[in-house]
């Protein structure tokens, strides 16, 4: 409708005018018939977007996310950081892929054992290590010399979402 005002020799003011009558309130804001009718005046007659130079509007294509699943299955501790740098793509994207696209989820796990004298098995003494390293009880048996615990330390490894149960299940010892 803008490009056949133009052609009929009228002013972008009048195209506003025509595009609010036959469209109400769904029509176009003021600027962007403004911009359209500017576009259509300097010889533009597609309506397609023209191609751009930069980073394509979503590094999340089959390319990427091939790629990616491909550096999990060969080395399952990769970071966030080493995904960004071999593909060259931002860190919104990478957790998009890992997480959306692929269904991935970080375990970070470590298996803790410790060899325990009667007066660190206190509960005293096992409060004491929890709030001093930030860990999750898993089972503390009083009376045994172990105790298991998993801690949000190294290694991490990537692991499938839907499956429920990691690859590599901490130990309890």
């Amino acid at each position: 409708m803008i490009f056949y005002v133009l052609k009929c020799n009228l002013k972008a003011q009048q195209s506003l005018a025509r595009v609010r009558t036959a469209f109400g309130a769904e029509a176009p804001c003021k600027m962007t018939i403004y911009n359209w009718f500017a576009e259509f005046k300097r010889g533009r007659v597609n309506l397609r977007d023209e191609f751009r130079d930069g980073r394509p509007s979503t590094a999340a294509n089959n390319k990427n996310i091939d790629a990616v699943r491909r550096m999990i299955d060969t080395d399952r501790h990769v970071t966030y950081h080493e995904i960004r740098a071999s593909l060259g793509i931002g860190m919104n994207q990478t957790q998009s892929i890992l997480h959306k696209d692929l269904g991935m989820k970080k375990l970070c796990s470590q298996q803790i054992s410790y060899n325990l004298v009667d007066a660190q098995e206190q509960p005293v003494w096992c409060n004491a290590l929890f709030t001093r390293f930030k860990v999750q009880m898993i089972t503390a048996v009083h009376g045994h010399s172990r105790l298991g615990v998993v801690t949000n330390a190294l290694p991490a490894s990537w692991m499938r979402d839907a499956a429920g149960v990691p690859h590599h299940p901490p130990k309890v010892i």
